[in-house]
């Protein structure tokens, strides 16, 4: 028997039911600082997915009745438009498709009403039959093992991750670890924010600060690549009484002589908060595979850096 969409839904709902709420509390505050994106970001980040999702289905077409995984990292009502793109292409390319959305970080009222009506219609215009999985927990607090991820998209011939404006900067945490569902996309299409661009966002950052709640500084740590290791330059923070301004573009100055990194935590009552928010050089993401998949381009996009890439086969 086939799988369907409402199977692969039904998958993600019980796999998010059992992600605890401290993964959403750790991650909170560090998406306040990738949210600093503007509209030629968002141009960009569609652009490329529009393409890549185009050539993918030129070089390799779907079966008959195909069933599509699109799994939106950031979440939110954006996804709405986002996702009546990729119907439309998929309406030109294919036959009685069955296609689910999930948006992490998104609750099930509210903005996942909206998705769920807004998608059920453009899929119903375009003869697309359309699940739509939202929920509260981020995808980074699944934690899924590689049977546990293959089990998640078993049945789908096509699978699409979708982390724009910066928010690929949540993903990528430790060498000795990997985000299994990215592994396993056919298309991924990750926006991260760009250490070159930190210095002249700082401005921005700290009016984050000022504004949002619960926290009062964010550290910046300047990592290089020492063989197979990290290595800290140095560090510095944002906020009232910090160093940053002064000290955070040496560090990146000194850093670009090597393959580097930066990480982004918010601060309060100077201890870490949240999880990091990474900031990977365009050395670093030409230079390595991360995680099962293999880059295809890499864009700039404002002040964050577009790569566009596929399953390692």
């Amino acid at each position: 028997m086939s799988t369907t969409s409402s199977q692969i839904a039904e998958r993600f709902v019980h796999a998010l039911e059992s992600v605890p709420l401290e993964s959403l509390e750790n991650q909170s505050k560090t998406r306040y600082l990738s949210r600093i994106g503007d509209d030629l970001e968002k141009v960009v980040d569609t652009g490329l997915l529009r393409e890549a999702l185009a050539k993918s289905l030129e070089r390799r077409p779907l079966p008959p009745a195909p069933v599509i995984l699109f799994m939106d990292r950031r979440g939110g009502g954006e996804g709405v438009r986002i996702s009546s793109d990729v119907l439309a292409l998929l309406a030109q390319n294919t036959q009685n498709a069955q296609y689910v959305h999930v948006s992490f970080v998104t609750p099930a009222g509210g903005v996942g009403t909206l998705l769920r009506s807004a998608l059920a219609r453009k899929g119903a215009e375009h003869g697309i039959l359309v699940d739509v999985v939202a929920h509260k927990r981020p995808a980074e607090g699944m934690r899924l093992s590689v049977e546990d991820a293959n089990e998640m998209v078993q049945g789908c011939d096509l699978v699409i991750t979708f982390a724009p404006e910066g928010t690929a900067g949540l993903i990528f945490q430790n060498d000795d670890t990997r985000d299994e569902l990215l592994a396993r996309s056919h298309i991924s299409v990750l926006s991260f924010p760009d250490p070159e661009h930190v210095v002249a966002d700082l401005e921005r950052y700290e009016q984050i600060v000022n504004e949002r709640p619960g926290f009062k500084h964010v550290r910046f740590w300047v990592q290089i690549r020492s063989g197979e290791k990290w290595e800290t330059l140095g560090q510095c923070v944002l906020g009232s009484g910090g160093d940053a301004r002064d000290r955070l573009w040496i560090l990146v100055d000194n850093a670009k002589r090597h393959v580097y990194r930066i990480l982004a935590e918010p601060v309060a009552r100077e201890v870490a908060i949240g999880m990091p928010l990474i900031y990977p050089c365009k050395g670093l993401l030409e230079s390595r595979h991360f995680y099962g998949i293999q880059p295809d381009k890499i864009v700039q996009a404002g002040s964050d850096i577009v790569m566009v890439a596929h399953k390692e086969q």
